[in-house]
């Protein structure tokens, strides 16, 4: 008789314990699939960029402050203007040639005197050699690498995920590096 009161006392807590265990070796494992990849173009703009699948391209209507180019937003974020997060926007920069990037980068860091945004040279696009300046504030904080290209310049805004993840990070440079551009 003790034998089997024994037993049954023990036999919810080792319930119990089964699907703890269980639990903490469901939530450990590893993403077993990588995120799929696809490639979005805009020939008007010259470039293509490698990125997530279900990320959205949105094409520009208008020029803005003498750029045109698209934006790739974030997986499930919007594209109309409603609080989604961008992930880059490449543009080409009209007014500007390959020699007044260094210009373009000075003045940027002088319109925010009080802030440390630095300057670096980073990888663009198999073996392109672009110039970065960041990371610039607002309400997405974002970091500008200008890639000069055959007479021509990108300015190519490259945004924060989050608060605090300011800069390029690992991501951020796959994506650059994956960009491809073509004479628009």
């Amino acid at each position: 008789m003790r034998s089997k009161t024994w037993v049954l006392a023990l036999l919810p807590a080792v319930a119990i314990l089964g699907l703890l265990t269980t639990s903490v070796y469901v939530g450990a494992e590893p993403a077993t699939e990588p995120s799929r990849m696809e490639r979005s173009a805009d020939e008007v703009v010259g470039a293509s960029i490698s990125h997530p699948e279900g990320w959205a391209l949105e094409r520009e209507d208008y020029t803005f402050d003498k750029t045109y180019g698209f934006t790739l937003w974030r997986q499930g974020d919007a594209t109309d203007n409603d609080g989604g997060t961008p992930a880059v926007r490449v543009a080409l920069a009209y007014d500007l040639e390959p020699g007044q990037i260094d210009d373009r980068v000075r003045q940027t860091m002088g319109d925010y005197p009080d802030l440390s945004l630095k300057r670096q040279e980073v990888g663009v696009a198999r073996g392109r050699a672009g110039v970065a300046v960041g990371p610039v504030p607002g309400s997405t904080p974002f970091t500008t690498v200008y890639v000069p290209v055959k007479g021509r310049v990108y300015k190519i805004n490259v945004y924060s995920e989050r608060p605090g993840e300011e800069g390029l990070d690992a991501n951020d440079r796959t994506l650059l590096s994956s960009l491809r551009f073509v004479k628009p």
